[in-house]
């Protein structure tokens, strides 16, 4: 015989639930204004904070190998650009010169032949572009030329 076992209700009363969201908004409050103080923190530094894939990508050795896919007038054109064709996660935008044209760089490669490979299995229309292979240092060396202070806070390449 299997008996039925009645579910347990807890009971809980208005003046419960006032004192649990005062402590919900009290700790909002408080995370709140953490990340403000931290976001003001990372403005004064970097003007805004870098992302896991560029950060990797200004820290890793010079002799490592990327994939220039384009120039675009804008970096906002450029962020577009990395959402459309869905590589936003392992690409990289960035200002450079004096006209503010934007490089996206994809993909962080140990050898010329793993960046040969991905460069083959790139979408046709981002192989249209005429992307190519470049030592990362060269273009760690351009970003670190126009971003100064966020490259010091990443630290010095090796």
């Amino acid at each position: 015989e299997k008996e039925k076992q009645k579910p347990e209700y807890k009971i809980i009363t208005k003046s419960k639930l006032v004192k649990e969201n005062t402590k919900d908004i009290e700790k909002k409050d408080s995370i709140d204004k953490t990340k403000k103080s931290l976001n003001q923190q990372t403005n004064k530094t970097t003007n805004r904070k870098l992302n896991d894939f560029e950060s990797m990508f200004l820290e890793v050795p010079k002799s490592y190998y990327t994939i220039n896919l384009a120039t675009i007038h804008t970096v906002k054109k450029a962020k577009e650009f990395t959402l459309k064709y869905a590589i936003e996660d392992s690409s990289f935008a960035f200002e450079f010169g004096y006209d503010n044209l934007a490089k996206v760089m994809y993909g962080v490669f140990e050898t010329y032949e793993q960046a040969q490979n991905a460069l083959k299995n790139l979408p046709l229309q981002l192989r249209k572009n005429s992307p190519y292979i470049e030592k990362i240092g060269k273009k760690q060396k351009l970003y670190k030329k126009y971003h100064q202070t966020s490259f010091e806070k990443t630290g010095e390449n090796r």
